[in-house]
Protein backbone atom coordinates (compact mmCIF):
# COMPACT_ATOMS: atom_id res chain seq x y z
CA UNK A 1 0.00 0.00 0.00
CA UNK A 2 2.59 2.11 0.99
CA UNK A 3 4.23 1.24 -2.70
CA UNK A 4 0.84 2.40 -4.18
CA UNK A 5 0.94 5.24 -2.29
CA UNK A 6 4.26 6.36 -3.47
CA UNK A 7 3.90 5.72 -7.39
CA UNK A 8 0.08 7.65 -6.96
CA UNK A 9 2.05 10.76 -5.70
CA UNK A 10 5.06 10.33 -8.12
CA UNK A 11 2.09 10.08 -10.98
CA UNK A 12 0.54 12.38 -9.47
CA UNK A 13 3.51 15.05 -9.36
CA UNK A 14 4.34 13.98 -12.71
CA UNK A 15 0.83 15.79 -14.08
CA UNK A 16 1.32 18.82 -11.78
CA UNK A 17 5.09 19.18 -13.66
CA UNK A 18 3.52 18.20 -17.00
CA UNK A 19 0.28 21.16 -16.81
CA UNK A 20 2.43 23.18 -15.21
CA UNK A 21 5.03 22.90 -18.29
CA UNK A 22 1.88 23.13 -20.14
CA UNK A 23 0.69 26.79 -18.99
CA UNK A 24 4.10 28.25 -18.44
CA UNK A 25 4.71 26.65 -22.22
CA UNK A 26 1.83 28.29 -24.02
CA UNK A 27 2.20 31.51 -22.03
CA UNK A 28 6.06 31.22 -23.21
CA UNK A 29 4.47 30.80 -26.35
CA UNK A 30 2.54 33.78 -26.82
CA UNK A 31 5.93 36.07 -26.36
CA UNK A 32 8.40 34.09 -29.20
CA UNK A 33 10.11 36.74 -31.32
CA UNK A 34 8.43 38.71 -34.12
CA UNK A 35 9.92 39.57 -37.57
CA UNK A 36 9.24 41.96 -39.87
CA UNK A 37 9.31 41.64 -43.64
CA UNK A 38 10.04 44.65 -45.94
CA UNK A 39 7.72 45.03 -49.03
CA UNK A 40 8.84 46.94 -52.14
CA UNK A 41 7.79 48.12 -55.18
CA UNK A 42 8.72 50.33 -58.13
CA UNK A 43 7.06 52.48 -60.45
CA UNK A 44 8.30 53.55 -64.03
CA UNK A 45 8.45 57.11 -64.84
CA UNK A 46 5.63 57.19 -67.31
CA UNK A 47 3.82 59.68 -69.18
CA UNK A 48 0.63 59.53 -71.01
CA UNK A 49 -0.07 61.41 -74.55
CA UNK A 50 -4.00 62.02 -75.83
CA UNK A 51 -4.91 63.81 -78.42
CA UNK A 52 -8.28 65.57 -79.04
CA UNK A 53 -9.53 66.83 -82.08
CA UNK A 54 -12.76 68.70 -82.92
CA UNK A 55 -12.97 68.15 -86.15
CA UNK A 56 -13.51 64.25 -87.58
CA UNK A 57 -9.97 64.09 -86.08
CA UNK A 58 -8.43 66.11 -87.87
CA UNK A 59 -6.58 69.77 -87.99
CA UNK A 60 -9.11 71.13 -90.18
CA UNK A 61 -7.48 74.46 -91.97
CA UNK A 62 -10.28 74.92 -94.50
CA UNK A 63 -10.77 74.85 -98.43
CA UNK A 64 -8.35 77.01 -100.55
CA UNK A 65 -9.83 78.85 -103.40
CA UNK A 66 -6.20 78.27 -104.99
CA UNK A 67 -5.56 82.31 -105.51
CA UNK A 68 -2.09 83.40 -104.61
CA UNK A 69 -0.63 83.75 -101.62
CA UNK A 70 -4.37 82.94 -99.82
CA UNK A 71 -4.48 81.66 -96.12
CA UNK A 72 -6.14 79.25 -94.09
CA UNK A 73 -7.93 80.06 -91.86
CA UNK A 74 -7.16 83.57 -91.82
CA UNK A 75 -5.34 85.22 -89.61
CA UNK A 76 -6.32 85.42 -86.10
CA UNK A 77 -9.32 82.97 -86.80
CA UNK A 78 -7.81 79.77 -84.29
CA UNK A 79 -10.63 77.72 -84.93
CA UNK A 80 -8.51 74.92 -86.20
CA UNK A 81 -7.40 73.71 -82.58
CA UNK A 82 -6.46 70.49 -81.85
CA UNK A 83 -5.65 69.55 -78.24
CA UNK A 84 -2.69 67.35 -76.87
CA UNK A 85 -2.82 66.60 -72.82
CA UNK A 86 -0.04 64.93 -71.22
CA UNK A 87 -0.24 63.43 -67.68
CA UNK A 88 2.98 62.53 -66.34
CA UNK A 89 4.44 60.62 -63.28
CA UNK A 90 8.32 62.67 -63.62
CA UNK A 91 9.29 65.56 -64.65
CA UNK A 92 9.23 65.20 -68.72
CA UNK A 93 10.84 67.31 -71.45
CA UNK A 94 8.36 68.10 -74.43
CA UNK A 95 9.39 68.53 -78.07
CA UNK A 96 6.88 69.77 -80.86
CA UNK A 97 7.47 69.18 -84.54
CA UNK A 98 5.03 69.77 -87.57
CA UNK A 99 5.69 68.88 -91.73
CA UNK A 100 4.09 71.22 -94.71
CA UNK A 101 0.95 70.35 -96.14
CA UNK A 102 1.35 67.53 -98.59
CA UNK A 103 -0.30 66.57 -101.83
CA UNK A 104 -1.63 62.74 -101.28
CA UNK A 105 -0.52 61.56 -104.59
CA UNK A 106 1.86 64.28 -105.54
CA UNK A 107 4.83 64.75 -102.60
CA UNK A 108 6.53 67.20 -104.41
CA UNK A 109 3.57 69.53 -104.26
CA UNK A 110 3.48 70.88 -100.81
CA UNK A 111 1.75 73.96 -98.67
CA UNK A 112 3.59 76.39 -96.72
CA UNK A 113 2.43 75.43 -93.10
CA UNK A 114 3.11 77.18 -89.92
CA UNK A 115 1.75 76.20 -86.43
CA UNK A 116 1.98 77.19 -82.87
CA UNK A 117 1.48 75.82 -79.79
CA UNK A 118 0.45 77.37 -76.22
CA UNK A 119 0.02 75.71 -72.54
CA UNK A 120 -3.63 75.67 -71.89
CA UNK A 121 -3.59 79.35 -69.47
CA UNK A 122 -0.66 80.91 -70.99
CA UNK A 123 -0.87 84.39 -72.43
CA UNK A 124 1.21 83.78 -75.21
CA UNK A 125 1.50 80.93 -78.03
CA UNK A 126 4.93 79.39 -79.40
CA UNK A 127 5.79 79.46 -83.57
CA UNK A 128 7.00 75.92 -84.97
CA UNK A 129 8.31 74.51 -87.69
CA UNK A 130 7.42 77.82 -89.45
CA UNK A 131 6.29 81.10 -87.85
CA UNK A 132 3.34 82.28 -89.91
CA UNK A 133 3.79 85.37 -88.11
CA UNK A 134 7.03 85.89 -89.77
CA UNK A 135 6.27 85.10 -93.67
CA UNK A 136 6.43 81.57 -92.52
CA UNK A 137 10.03 81.42 -91.68
CA UNK A 138 11.76 77.86 -91.44
CA UNK A 139 11.98 77.30 -87.35
CA UNK A 140 11.60 73.15 -87.15
CA UNK A 141 10.96 71.66 -83.71
CA UNK A 142 10.17 73.15 -80.70
CA UNK A 143 11.11 72.10 -77.31
CA UNK A 144 8.96 73.53 -74.65
CA UNK A 145 9.35 73.98 -70.60
CA UNK A 146 10.00 71.16 -69.25
CA UNK A 147 6.68 69.60 -67.35
CA UNK A 148 6.63 68.92 -63.52
CA UNK A 149 5.91 65.54 -62.03
CA UNK A 150 2.39 64.35 -60.99
CA UNK A 151 0.63 67.12 -63.81
CA UNK A 152 -1.67 66.70 -66.20
CA UNK A 153 -1.10 69.73 -68.62
CA UNK A 154 -2.84 70.24 -72.00
CA UNK A 155 -1.14 72.25 -75.01
CA UNK A 156 -3.28 74.08 -77.24
CA UNK A 157 -2.24 73.44 -81.23
CA UNK A 158 -2.97 75.43 -83.74
CA UNK A 159 -1.85 75.92 -87.63
CA UNK A 160 -2.08 78.21 -90.74
CA UNK A 161 -1.17 77.59 -94.16
CA UNK A 162 -0.27 79.48 -97.40
CA UNK A 163 -0.62 79.40 -101.13
CA UNK A 164 2.04 80.37 -103.26
CA UNK A 165 1.67 81.20 -106.94
CA UNK A 166 -1.46 79.55 -108.34
CA UNK A 167 0.49 76.70 -110.33
CA UNK A 168 2.74 76.30 -106.85
CA UNK A 169 0.33 74.02 -105.81
CA UNK A 170 -1.69 71.10 -107.66
CA UNK A 171 -5.23 71.26 -106.56
CA UNK A 172 -6.69 68.00 -104.70
CA UNK A 173 -6.60 66.78 -100.66
CA UNK A 174 -3.18 68.02 -98.83
CA UNK A 175 -2.11 65.94 -95.61
CA UNK A 176 0.21 67.30 -92.77
CA UNK A 177 1.42 65.75 -89.52
CA UNK A 178 2.22 67.16 -86.05
CA UNK A 179 4.32 65.38 -83.72
CA UNK A 180 4.49 66.07 -80.11
CA UNK A 181 7.96 63.76 -78.49
CA UNK A 182 7.85 63.87 -74.73
CA UNK A 183 10.47 61.85 -72.77
CA UNK A 184 11.83 61.38 -69.14
CA UNK A 185 14.07 64.91 -67.88
CA UNK A 186 17.47 63.98 -66.34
Amino acid sequence: MKRERDIRRTFSAFVLVAAGCLVFGSGALAQQDQKTVQVNATVAKYAAVTVTQPFDNSMKLGTFNGTKNAERPVPDDKADATWFTVETNTKVNIVVDGTDLTHVSDPSSTITTGYWVMENGAAESIPFHRDADNNYAAIGQVSLTAQEAKTITTYDMFGRARLGNVSSQQAGQYEATITMTVSAAP
